[in-house]
């Protein structure tokens, strides 16, 4: 690794969170999106799938966070939202 470079996980495929197994999703034309809660001192991460595929992910502090990116980015209203199980 070069001296400066930060390593970073891109996450390219759906992964059920065995930790947390609620989320909440959203279907924007042909995208998915997820919100998933990590561990409270981490925040809430907002994944966006097309198809199988993670193109885009982003961690925020809260869940309201990752749902304004998801409007101004992709333009998914916040009556989208749907809460599901992994389990």
């Amino acid at each position: 690794m070069v001296v400066g470079e930060t390593p970073f996980l891109v996450r390219t495929e759906y992964i059920p969170n065995p930790r947390n197994p609620r989320m909440k999703t959203a279907q924007k034309k042909a995208l998915r999106l997820e919100i998933v809660e990590d561990n409270p001192e981490v925040g809430f991460y907002l994944y966006v799938y097309d198809g199988e595929r993670c193109i885009a992910d982003y961690l925020q502090n809260d869940e309201q966070t990752c749902k304004q990116v998801a409007f101004e980015e992709y333009g998914v209203e916040s009556s989208c939202w749907i809460e599901e199980s992994t389990e």
